[in-house]
């Protein structure tokens, strides 16, 4: 038994941007839910640089350590 929901009625291209978005939002702990593709988009690109700027500065405050 399958259930329908919007989710799978989606075209391939956002049903992919949505996953891909939820795992970078499962990597960061945070919660947002954004409208359409685009902002899944743009919400995934500030969140990835959001987390390598994260890692560099912990990375030079260990070096300087």
């Amino acid at each position: 038994m399958t259930e329908d929901t919007s989710f799978y009625s989606l075209p391939i291209f956002e049903r992919y941007s949505v996953t891909i978005y939820n795992a970078i939002l499962q990597l960061m702990g945070n919660d947002i839910g954004p409208p359409n593709i685009w902002m899944v988009w743009t919400g995934s690109i500030c969140l990835v640089s959001g987390a390598l700027m994260n890692a560099n500065v912990l990375g030079t405050i260990a070096d300087i350590l």
